[in-house]
């Protein structure tokens, strides 16, 4: 009677722990994936169990790095069925490669204006452009997590932007009078292709007008925080959009707000903080 009451609760601390690292698990059992793709069952998962990623799950308590990694390839395999297995592994591997890459990015923080609580220990930074439908779909997704959901109090976003064109200048003027957040977020529930007149209108709508708009985006000191901003992408190799860091670390996998989300918490949570927003030790970047 004792042992089984003792295997119960090791049983119900497991799944608290489950829970608590993963609030949007699949249905699916943690230690086995839906689908037919061993190879998900044999990415090796250093640091925490040295073993196999089914091995890591089927311990009690499991390894918390191959709690998110089983609920991450759940998700993927109910997402892309039809996907051969090798990319399934792929995706697994590049988010394993990020929860334990140590490099960092100098990124400055100078410029940027965060929302999320002000004493938040995690700093996310989304490389944008004002007309990439992908951009402001994520960065939706993240604002809603850092001010209401589970990134409240643990991480900021902010945004830097990948080009001087009109309409991220336009961002950077936003950013100015303090309404940049609300003007990504306006453009966000746009459907059509995004232009310099849709922006002028959601600004307007913001309490923006067009004039002090254009007049903000023509200031010679936006436009060299705006080319400042380009290279510092450069030598950071961003190529394309959102590219996004987390504590100055490149995050390579899913750009799914969730999922984004989830990266932030165990980078959070493992200590993978930086120093500054230019990180001393192993980086590489601006100087």
């Amino acid at each position: 009677m004792r042992q089984t009451t003792r295997y119960l609760r090791t049983v119900c601390l497991t799944v608290s722990l489950i829970a608590s690292i993963c609030p949007v698990l699949p249905e699916s059992a943690p230690g086995r994936f839906p689908g037919d793709c061993p190879g998900l069952d044999s990415i090796y998962i250093g640091g925490c169990c040295a073993s196999s990623l089914e091995a890591c799950l089927k311990r009690i308590p499991p390894c918390p790095m191959a709690v998110r990694l089983g609920a991450f390839a759940s998700w993927i395999d109910t997402l892309t069925p039809a996907e051969p297995c090798s990319t399934r592994v792929a995706a697994i591997a590049a988010r394993y490669a990020f929860f334990t890459d140590t490099t960092k990015f100098a990124i400055d923080y100078g410029p940027v204006t965060f929302v999320g609580a002000p004493g938040s220990p995690g700093t996310i930074i989304l490389y944008v452009s004002a007309i990439c439908p992908l951009c402001k779909r994520v960065y939706k997704g993240l604002y809603a997590e850092v001010t209401a959901g589970s990134l409240r109090g643990i991480a900021r976003l902010g945004i830097k932007v990948r080009s001087s064109r009109s309409w991220d200048l336009a961002l950077l003027a936003a950013r100015r009078v303090g309404k940049q957040s609300a003007l990504f977020l306006s453009l966000a529930d746009v459907e059509e292709r995004v232009s310099m007149s849709v922006i002028r209108k959601k600004a307007a709508g913001i309490g923006l007008s067009r004039r002090l708009l254009d007049s903000l985006s023509a200031d010679s000191s936006l436009i060299r925080e705006a080319n400042y901003s380009v290279g510092e992408a450069k030598q950071n190799e961003v190529t394309l959009t959102p590219t996004i860091f987390i504590n100055c670390r490149r995050y390579g996998s899913y750009k799914d707000p969730q999922w984004i989300a989830d990266a932030a918490r165990y980078s959070c949570e493992s200590g993978s903080l930086p120093e500054s927003g230019f990180p001393s030790g192993q980086s590489r970047g601006v100087r």
